[in-house]
């Protein structure tokens, strides 16, 4: 039987739920374990801990423990035989924090791409992340368990009530994240449609011209989607050669660039000549 190529036009439009963010250093005050509700991401008897933003409203939470770093995991809470046990090793353990409070979703269409663009830019930095959140919307999945999920650990430990005006993000996995999409426009496509990533979400059909549209509310599904569609397309890309820089970008002519921006190529110019100089001297 032949095979062809099918072109499919399809809308995308990115209006994503504006958050106001900020960078906070939150306190683990316990650990619990939930197993009467399958987590939606990480399955049933989940470990939880539970942390505190200090604050006006004092704001109290629970995370699921599979997202912190390692001291969170560590054996010696597991094996914790009661609450003071548990109380005493969360005490002086901080974990780094973004902190949102929702608004609204924008009306206005924003350019998914040029947003990629910019995370991918994005130091490593909890501040730079919330500056980029603060203009760009929401992140994606909400860090914060729900109440419903956890059972009988909330009747142990204090908990702010329900607030689905707030969200958080753990800076760590979005730059786990940042690393993962790099990796997936450099390395070969089939790699990352064939992942759970690559899966464009349904497509709703409209009235007008392309009669299919895409829509994502967060950054992170609309950053995935773009992704999708470049491979799709056979977009090439290119890693910036500003050692300090290494952003990936794409290739949008023919004429092989070295450089991501014409800063990034400023700035090595800048070098070139300095180095230049010196050996002159």
């Amino acid at each position: 039987m032949a095979q062809g190529t099918i072109q499919v036009p399809m809308a995308f439009e990115f209006k994503p739920r504006r958050f106001s963010w900020i960078s906070v250093q939150a306190e683990v005050t316990g650990w619990g374990q939930h197993g009467d509700h399958s987590d939606r991401f990480y399955g049933r008897d989940t470990q939880c801990v539970m942390v505190r933003v200090p604050g006006d409203d004092d704001f109290r939470f629970a995370l699921n423990s599979k997202c912190l770093p390692g001291f969170v995991r560590d054996s010696e809470f597991e094996q914790a035989p009661d609450l003071p046990d548990l109380r005493k090793l969360c005490q002086g353990h901080t974990i780094n924090l973004l902190i949102g409070s929702s608004s609204e979703v924008s009306k206005r269409r924003s350019d998914p791409w040029v947003m990629r663009s910019e995370f991918l830019k994005l130091p490593q930095e909890n501040d730079a992340l919330a500056t980029f959140l603060n203009k760009w919307g929401s992140w994606g999945p909400n860090a914060i368990l729900h109440t419903e999920f956890l059972g009988e650990v909330e009747e142990i430990f204090e908990m702010s009530p329900q607030r689905m005006d707030r969200a958080c993000v753990i800076p760590s996995d979005v730059w786990e994240y940042q690393k993962l999409c790099g990796q997936a426009l450099m390395g070969p496509p089939h790699i990352w449609l064939g992942s759970s990533h690559g899966m464009l979400s349904s497509a709703i059909p409209r009235r007008e011209y392309p009669h299919l549209l895409l829509t994502a509310n967060d950054c992170a599904h609309a950053i995935q989607t773009t992704i999708t569609f470049d491979l799709l397309r056979k977009v090439k890309f290119a890693v910036c050669k500003r050692k300090d820089c290494e952003t990936t970008f794409s290739l949008e002519t023919r004429h092989k660039r070295k450089y991501c921006s014409w800063y990034c190529g400023h700035i090595e110019s800048v070098r070139k000549g300095r180095k230049l100089k010196a050996k002159v001297k």
